[in-house]
């Protein structure tokens, strides 16, 4: 729904290898920012988005890689967009 908080999180091995964690949204490196938070710790790999929005829709990705290799993951997010409607009342008094 928008507004709510997103959480996206995720666990790879090794913990302790220099892991090089990539997040994109639809094909394009995810900028993360005052809305886009990304946390990866020992293998524990997390992104939050604050209060989303419509253009938040699509495809996430979050690539992960090291000397070995490189492994993915991805989730689709539909976001379900508030619709206020304002009803006014207006009493003549004569």
């Amino acid at each position: 729904m928008e507004g709510d908080r997103l959480h996206f999180e995720t666990q790879v091995e090794p913990k302790r290898d220099a892991l090089v964690v990539e997040w994109y949204l639809n094909g394009k490196p995810l900028v993360t920012g005052s809305r886009f938070h990304a946390f990866n710790e020992f293998g524990h790999i997390t992104l939050d988005i604050n209060s989303i929005k419509p253009e938040d829709v699509g495809v996430y990705e979050c690539r992960v890689r090291n000397l070995v290799g490189e492994d993915r993951t991805r989730a689709q997010v539909t976001v379900k967009s508030m619709l206020i409607i304002f009803s006014f009342l207006i009493l003549l008094c004569l």
